[in-house]
C-alpha cells in the first residue's frame, strides 16, 4: 500500500496527475472499449477465396495507416481540443458536400482530396460533421481564444473552462483510436456475392483490437502530455506581470495548431515526425513546468478565485491537497498550508519547491513529502543555518516568513491574510513591519544628514580676495 502511494506521488509530483484526472481517463477509456466489444459482429468469415482474402489483408494494412492518422489528430486535439473538433467537422461536411451542397460543384475537388487522406477519410461518419456543428464549434473555439486572452480571464479559466475542454479532449482521443474497429464490418463468405462490402477474418478483427486498445491508451499519454505542457505554459504567461503576454501566448498557439493540421493535410508523414519531437520535448518539460505552475496556482491564481467566489470564507489552515502520506504520518496536524521555499538549501529542499506550513510547539515547521522518499520534517532552523531574526510578512500578493537580508524566504498564499492575528500567536514571530517601520526612520535619518551636508555646500561663504589690482 505503501509503495504505491509513493508511485502515484511520484507520477503526480512530475507530470501533475491527480486521481480525478486519471479516473476521468480510465474511466472514457474502458466505457468505450467495453461499448466497442460489446457491438462485435456475431459472424466471422471463415471461408474465402483469393480475391476475398487480398480484400481481408488490405483491410488491416489500410487501418494501420489511420492510426498514424490517428495519432496526428491527437497531437493537434492536445495543442486545442475545441478547434480540432471544429476542423474535423468541418472536413466532414466538406467529404458530404454532394449531401448537404448538391449544387457546389467547386467542392468536388477538396472532396476527394479529404476521402483519400487516412482518418480524414472517415470524419464524414462521425456524428458532429454537420454545418450546424461547425459553426456552434468554430464559434465556441473563436471564444476560447478570447477568453483565454487575459490575466484575469485565463486564472478563472483554468479551474472550469478548461477541466471541461481537457476532458472532452479524453472523448475525443479515445473515440478516434476505436474508429476503425468500429467501422468494419463482419460478415459471413457465403453472404458476399458480387457486393464489395469489406470482411474481415477473425484474426484480422482482433489484431485490430490489439491496436484500437494500444492506440486508445498511447494517444491519452500524448494527449495529457502535450495538453498539460501547453496549459502549464498559458498559465505563467497569466502569472507574469507583462501585458499582452496571454494575447501573443495564443496567437502562437493559434499558429501551431493551424501549422499541424495543413501538415496533416498536405505530408501526413511529415504531421507524424513533428508529433513524436513534440511529445518528447513535452515530456523533458513537463516536470519543470509542472512545478512552476503549482508554484503561480497556489501564490497567485487561488487567492484571485477566492477573492471572486469565496471572498466571505475562512481560509482553512488545514488543506484539502496535503498528501494521505503526511496525514497519516502525522494524524495530529491541525494546519498544513502549501508553501514554497525562495532558496535553495542544498538537499533540504529546492527553490519554489512545494513544502508544507505548519506549526509545532510555537513553531513553524515544514513538511516534505518527496516522491519515493519518506515524509520529511524540516525545522525552521535547518532552514535558518545564518540564525537570522525570522519575521512574518503580510503584502498584497503574498505572505511570507522572512528575514532581513531574505537569507531565509518561505512564500504562501495571500488567502491566509484573514488569519493573520492566529498565525503570528501560533508561530510565535514578529511582524516584519516593525523592520519597515525602522528602515523608514534610517533613510528619515539619512535623508536629513544629505540635506543638511547640502545645504551647508549650496551657501558656505566665499573667500575673499584681500588686495586689490593694482
Amino acid at each position: 500500500m505503501e509503495k504505491r502511494e509513493r508511485l502515484h506521488d511520484f507520477i503526480r509530483s512530475c507530470y501533475g496527475i491527480d486521481k480525478v484526472r486519471l479516473m476521468v481517463a480510465l474511466t472514457v477509456l474502458v466505457v468505450m472499449a467495453t461499448a466497442t466489444f460489446a457491438s462485435l459482429d456475431s459472424g466471422f468469415a471463415s471461408s474465402y477465396d483469393s480475391d476475398i482474402e487480398d480484400q481481408i489483408n488490405s483491410t488491416l494494412l489500410e487501418n494501420v495507416g489511420s492510426y498514424a492518422g490517428i495519432f496526428s489528430v491527437t497531437v493537434t486535439a492536445s495543442v486545442n481540443p475545441t478547434g480540432t473538433l471544429a476542423i474535423i467537422s468541418l472536413i466532414g461536411v466538406i467529404e458530404k458536400s454532394d449531401q448537404y451542397f448538391p449544387n457546389a460543384k467547386w467542392l468536388e475537388g477538396p472532396r476527394h482530396f479529404l476521402c483519400a487522406t487516412p482518418i480524414i477519410r472517415t470524419a464524414a461518419n462521425l456524428p458532429i460533421s454537420t454545418p450546424a456543428v461547425t459553426v456552434i464549434l468554430t464559434i465556441v473555439t473563436i471564444a476560447l481564444y478570447v477568453v483565454r486572452s487575459t490575466s484575469v480571464s485565463k486564472a478563472l479559466s483554468a479551474p472550469t473552462i478548461d477541466k471541461i475542454e481537457e476532458f472532452s479532449g479524453y472523448i475525443v482521443t479515445v473515440a478516434l483510436s476505436f474508429m476503425p474497429v468500429a467501422m468494419v464490418r463482419t460478415v459471413q463468405a457465403a453472404d458476399i456475392g458480387e457486393t464489395t462490402q469489406k470482411v474481415v477474418s477473425l484474426g484480422t478483427y482482433a489484431a485490430l483490437l490489439f491496436l484500437s486498445l494500444f492506440s486508445a491508451i498511447f494517444n491519452l499519454i500524448v494527449y495529457f502530455v502535450i495538453h498539460n505542457c501547453l496549459d502549464a505554459v498559458e498559465l505563467l504567461a497569466a502569472a507574469i506581470p507583462v501585458k499582452g503576454m496571454n494575447v501573443v501566448v495564443e496567437i502562437l498557439k493559434a499558429i501551431l495548431h493551424l501549422t499541424l493540421v495543413v501538415l496533416q493535410l498536405v505530408s501526413p508523414f511529415i504531421c507524424v515526425i513533428i508529433g513524436i519531437i513534440f511529445f518528447i520535448i513535452s515530456l523533458i518539460l513537463l516536470r519543470w513546468l509542472n512545478v512552476l505552475s503549482v508554484y503561480y496556482t497556489h501564490i497567485y491564481v487561488k487567492p484571485l478565485l477566492r477573492k471572486v467566489f469565496r471572498r466571505h470564507e475562512v481560509s482553512p489552515f488545514m488543506h484539502k491537497k496535503f498528501p494521505g502520506r503526511g496525514r497519516r504520518k502525522y494524524p495530529e496536524l491541525t494546519m498544513a498550508i502549501p508553501a514554497f521555499s525562495m532558496n535553495r538549501r542544498g538537499r533540504l529542499v529546492k527553490k519554489r519547491e512545494l513544502i508544507w506550513l505548519s506549526e509545532r510547539g510555537g513553531e513553524p515547521v515544514f513538511i516534505k513529502v518527496k516522491p519515493l522518499r519518506r515524509v520529511k520534517e524540516i525545522t525552521l532552523e535547518e532552514l535558518n543555518p545564518l540564525h537570522r531574526e525570522i519575521y512574518l510578512q503580510k503584502t498584497l500578493r503574498f505572505t511570507r516568513i522572512v528575514s532581513e537580508d531574505r537569507t531565509v524566504e518561505i512564500i504562501f498564499s495571500s488567502e491566509y491574510n484573514d488569519r493573520w492575528e492566529v498565525m503570528l500567536e501560533r508561530f510565535g514571530l514578529k511582524d516584519y513591519s516593525v523592520v519597515l517601520d525602522r528602515l523608514a526612520d534610517e533613510e528619515k535619518v539619512t535623508f536629513k544628514n544629505w540635506w543638511e551636508k547640502l545645504k551647508r555646500k549650496m551657501f558656505k561663504p566665499k573667500n575673499t580676495i584681500e588686495g586689490g589690482a593694482q
